[in-house]
């Protein structure tokens, strides 16, 4: 059974709790997206230290859980004589980094290389179409949404 007095009780806390979830979910994404342009132009760069350096990015912030980056960033970072952030600011930046990595990844395959493409749809068991060349790959026109395949 389900409690209605309790939920009228508390729908101001809720909702204050919403708005704050708003407000750092959409600072985080358009900052995430900005990281992510820088990223994926990083990765897109014919400089072989760029590409690099994205990649280790995206390497780094996509393979360490959020909420590892989060504790690190609240806990550990005043510790090394950062300073202290509320948890707001915090939540923000973890999120944004993490965003950045997430939106810049398929950067690097926009531009598409068919045997990267082909490799891949082996491993995954995919025989190739034989009307292949006759039809583009949307792949390689729409990056994936963020965390896919995570």
């Amino acid at each position: 059974m389900f409690d209605w007095p309790l939920l009228q009780q508390n729908a101001p806390l809720l909702l204050g709790a919403l708005w704050v979830t708003l407000q750092v979910s959409i600072a985080a994404l358009a900052i995430g997206f900005v990281i992510g342009v820088i990223v994926g132009a990083l990765r897109l760069s014919p400089i072989p230290l760029l590409r690099r350096l994205g990649g280790a990015y995206i390497f780094v912030f996509r393979g360490i859980p959020l909420l590892v980056q989060l504790l690190f960033i609240y806990y550990f970072l005043p510790r090394i004589g950062l300073p202290n952030v509320s948890p707001t600011a915090a939540a923000v930046i973890g999120l944004s980094l993490a965003a950045g990595a997430y939106t810049g990844d398929p950067a690097g395959r926009v531009s598409g290389h068919p045997r990267r493409a082909n490799g891949s749809g082996r491993i995954a068991g995919v025989e190739r179409h034989p009307d292949a060349r006759t039809h583009p790959r949307a792949s390689g026109c729409a990056p994936d949404p963020a965390g896919a395949g995570q």
